[in-house]
């Protein structure tokens, strides 16, 4: 059996989800730079 993807996505949507997905994994990582610089911050 062999299947074939078909994408039923406008262009302007499929561009829409994309621009979204990359704001998300910019946000992840300031989120990450943010934990990481105030782990360096902390004194034992």
């Amino acid at each position: 059996m062999q299947q074939r993807f078909e994408p039923k996505l406008s262009a302007d949507e499929r561009a829409r989800r994309l621009s979204r997905w990359h704001r998300a994994v910019e946000r992840a990582r300031d989120w990450a730079r943010e934990d990481e610089e105030a782990a360096g911050s902390k004194t034992p």
